[in-house]
C-alpha cells in the first residue's frame, strides 16, 4: 500500500508533470515505489524540502526496509549535479528534467 502524507504535494507534483510533458518520467520513476507496495510493503510518501521532489520509506509489517528521495532534476540543480537545492547527485548522462529515485 502507499500512503500519501505530503499534505497534498504528491497531487501537485503530478499535475506539474502533466502541465510540462514530464508525465512519462514521473510515471516510470513512480513504478519504482509502486513496486514495493505490489510485493506487499508499505510505502509512506511525505514532503521533502527539494522542489517537485518526495521523501519515501519502505516497511514491512513496521520494520524498515529502505528510504530515499523521489528527487526532481533539471537545470535548477545542474540536472543533478549534487548541487542547491536538491543536493543530490544524479548518475545519467541525459541532460533532460525529470524523476529519479535516491536512496
Amino acid at each position: 500500500m502507499i500512503t500519501d502524507k505530503s499534505n497534498g504535494r504528491l497531487d501537485k507534483i503530478k499535475a506539474f508533470a502533466n502541465d510540462n510533458g514530464l508525465i512519462d518520467s514521473f510515471n516510470n520513476t513512480f513504478k519504482s515505489l509502486e513496486n514495493y507496495s505490489q510485493k506487499g510493503y508499505d510505502v509512506t510518501l511525505v514532503s521533502d524540502f527539494a522542489p517537485l521532489s518526495l521523501q519515501f520509506g519502505v516497511t514491512d509489517n513496521g520494520k524498515f526496509i529502505i528510504n530515499g528521495g523521489f528527487i526532481f532534476h533539471g537545470k535548477h540543480d545542474g540536472f543533478g549535479s549534487g548541487s542547491f537545492p536538491t543536493f543530490s547527485v544524479s548518475l545519467s548522462t541525459d541532460k533532460k528534467a525529470g524523476w529519479s529515485i535516491h536512496t
